[in-house]
């Protein structure tokens, strides 16, 4: 029977973010159909209206979610039993644009964000532009770390160390954002604050991920 070590090896990296990641939520509730429908696109225009005007190009703006459905409102009968009635569709839809970090910018878009007709939920985040690059770094840095281990388990239980018979690996699609916070509130306060140019003092904590991988060696 042959003889095996399994050793698993956790990767770990700290990354400094690279990209601002700008998310919005619409939702409203119209009459007909086709009147969500249009509310939806007027919406989608006034935001690319806005970051166009902060210097960021229209097509950046992709849609993530959408959605329409029959809207009911609840409402208590003459005997004050709670009953359901239909009054129209609801839209759901969320959006995202990102550029490269700029504090400036940020408060130039958060200004114009606010000044649209509509009243959308936005949140900020952080991410890494070459998202690949930190996910190779992850994988290397767990794969050494298991050769570490597997080094001074062999070493202590006095065996040798051959070649690696299996990698064991479950692939997870890691992504390097931080968590989104809703700045709508601050917005509204300063708007006009953000108007006169006003640089945005954030500096985002660094992004830190974590991953494994099991390695099995031969031992002599």
């Amino acid at each position: 029977m042959e003889k095996t070590i399994r050793v698993t090896g956790t990767g770990k990296v700290s990354i400094k973010p690279n990209i601002t990641i700008i998310n919005l939520d619409f939702s409203n509730v119209l009459p007909t159909y086709e009147d969500a429908l249009k509310a939806s696109t007027v919406d989608v225009s006034a935001v690319k209206d806005a970051i166009a005007k902060a210097g960021i190009d229209r097509d950046t703006l992709k849609t993530t979610s959408f959605s329409v459905d029959a809207h009911y409102e609840s409402y208590r009968d003459e005997k004050g039993n709670y009953k359901s009635k239909f009054n129209g569709y609801e839209y759901h839809q969320s959006l995202r644009f990102k550029f490269d970090i700029d504090n400036k910018l940020l408060g130039r878009v958060l200004y114009l964000l606010s000044t649209i007709d509509v009243e959308p939920r936005f949140r900020i985040g952080y991410g890494v532009k070459n998202a690949e690059d930190a996910k190779n770094e992850l994988l290397g840095n767990a794969i050494t770390d298991a050769k570490k281990k597997a080094e001074i388990i062999s070493k202590a239980a006095g065996v040798e160390l051959d070649e690696i018979v299996d990698i064991n690996y479950s692939w997870i699609d890691i992504e390097f954002n931080s968590r989104s916070y809703d700045l709508q509130p601050e917005v509204m306060m300063c708007n006009s604050v953000l108007d006169a140019g006003y640089d945005i003092d954030i500096e985002p904590d660094d992004i830190e991920k974590s991953d494994n991988v099991t390695l099995v060696f031969k031992i002599k």
